[in-house]
């Protein structure tokens, strides 16, 4: 117990033991200050906000006075690109309002170049040390160049420093997404608890606890798959090969666990963040995985890049699969300068593509074998995630099929039955994890309902209390 209330005074983040401690009396705060108008209500976010970044961190001050520099300049790029489009403004003939833009991408991108070594890329070995210690740097800049891009090309019209800066720090949302376009959290921020019921409150707190029992099986299992991602040639074939779906259950637990926290925390505060995850292990072609999985980002690079910087589909067949190829690699790109990511990246593209060569699937047999292809290409796929260096990743698939006991698989089963049920419980999470929720918010029986959560959070807060170690979410890295 003193151990995990050591590590959460440390380092404070979202599925921490003593964050679930202060969260109902941000809860009632938040409910409070909506009820006093909606000027309190956002500043109120907005300091709880600022506050809960500050914790995180409190040993790097000066990468949170950056962050806050970062999110006044974005403030300004707006009032420049609003004032250009206004008086109609050019220099040398060339619009202002996209001068500001460009920039504005520019000095939000910059962070990042310095954060992920890209900048080794050009021969240049600068270490930014400032920029490294900036949590949940990726999505903060994400979301600032949707809230540029969005702006500049008209699909809000009107913003106030306030709403911005909210928006930009707003914490359940702030360490890995999901991802929210400006115009459609300020419509959340405006009429916060006027739509939500008191199911929908009811089901924050389900999302809440449902998120933390996830990631809960996620470290349990990642910590019988890391020794063998650490050093893949001391362990038999069939001990490889059954790490590739550990940690393929592990990163969507993991990753949509985060999800289910920030996203039930925000209905609690008033605020939908939209779903990032649609049960993406039951798609029948990598196109259809990716309408499923980190939906907020795909949507992002699909908007963003596919369309807006790589002109989309509007330039015939062959320039439609480049800019899937180049728009899928830049995402892997992202997650860091290794060429693992590149070609985690790359290979994704290429699924995508050939998903467009799929024809309809009209019989169950047909559907099946497409599923059973296509969730085996995501596991194998998952290693390239999950292993940067390149000679180890070399030998994890070298050694795959060496000395491969097919009953070694049952045998490992048999001598660790702990793992074999967290297996059976986190797949059938991982493939029934939408229907689940879907029943879950229909229910509507209230005493029920609060009974239940009730008891569902306490036990999850038992879960956290017997874990030995509190481990960060994976896509906090990034």
């Amino acid at each position: 117990m003193q151990e995990i209330i050591n590590s959460c005074f440390s380092h404070i983040k979202i599925g921490y033991f003593l964050f679930f401690l202060i969260f109902p009396a941000l809860y009632l705060g938040s409910l409070f200050f909506s009820k006093k108008g909606n000027f309190h209500y956002r500043i109120y976010l907005l300091v709880i906000s600022l506050i809960y970044y500050f914790l995180l961190e409190i040993n790097h001050i000066e990468a949170f006075l950056v962050l806050i520099l970062l999110s006044l300049m974005n403030v300004v790029i707006l009032q420049k690109i609003y004032l250009s489009k206004k008086f109609n403004l050019n220099i040398f003939n060339y619009p202002l309002d996209k001068i500001f833009l460009i920039t504005g991408i520019f000095l939000n991108l910059l962070p990042l170049v310095f954060i992920k070594d890209y900048i080794k890329v050009i021969g240049i070995d600068i270490k930014a040390f400032v920029f490294l210690n900036i949590i949940g740097l990726s999505y903060f800049v994400f979301n600032s160049i949707s809230m540029l891009v969005d702006f500049y090309k008209g699909t809000f019209k009107y913003f106030t420093p306030l709403d911005v800066l909210t928006y930009l720090f707003y914490f359940p949302k702030v360490l890995a997404g999901p991802l929210v376009r400006f115009s459609e959290f300020v419509r959340e921020l405006y009429v916060n608890y006027q739509t939500k019921s008191y199911r929908d409150l009811n089901y924050g707190l389900f999302l809440i606890s449902f998120g933390v029992a996830k990631k809960w099986i996620a470290d349990f299992i990642f910590n019988a798959a890391s020794p063998v991602l650490t050093m893949p040639e001391s362990f038999s074939g069939d001990r490889l090969f059954l790490t590739v779906y550990m940690y393929s259950l592990f990163i969507f637990l993991d990753f949509s666990g985060y999800t289910d926290i920030a996203r039930g925390i925000s209905i609690l505060l008033g605020i939908n963040l939209p779903e990032n995850f649609n049960t993406p292990y039951l798609s029948k072609n990598l196109k259809e995985f990716w309408r499923r999985w980190h939906i907020t980002l795909y949507q992002w690079i699909k908007d963003y890049i596919y369309i807006d910087l790589l002109g989309g589909n509007r330039k015939g067949t062959l320039r439609t699969y480049l800019n899937i190829l180049i728009a899928f690699t830049l995402s892997g790109i992202w997650h860091g300068n290794y060429l693992n990511y590149v070609l985690w990246g790359f290979f994704h593209g290429l699924g995508v593509i050939l998903s467009s060569f799929v024809g309809e699937l009209k019989s169950s047999i047909q559907r099946f074998f497409s599923w059973f292809i296509t969730f085996n290409t995501v596991s194998f796929l998952w290693m390239f995630f999950a292993i940067v260096e390149i000679n180890k990743l070399s030998l994890f698939f070298s050694h795959l099929f060496k000395d491969f006991r097919f009953y070694g698989i049952f045998e490992y089963m048999y001598f660790k039955p702990e793992i074999f049920l967290a297996l059976l419980v986190g797949f059938s999470i991982a493939f029934l994890d939408t229907k689940i929720k879907k029943q879950f918010s229909k229910l509507e029986d209230e005493k029920l309902l609060l009974t239940f959560n009730t008891l569902f959070f306490f036990f999850v807060l038992i879960l956290l209390n017997l874990k030995k170690t509190v481990s960060p979410f994976l896509y906090e890295s990034f």
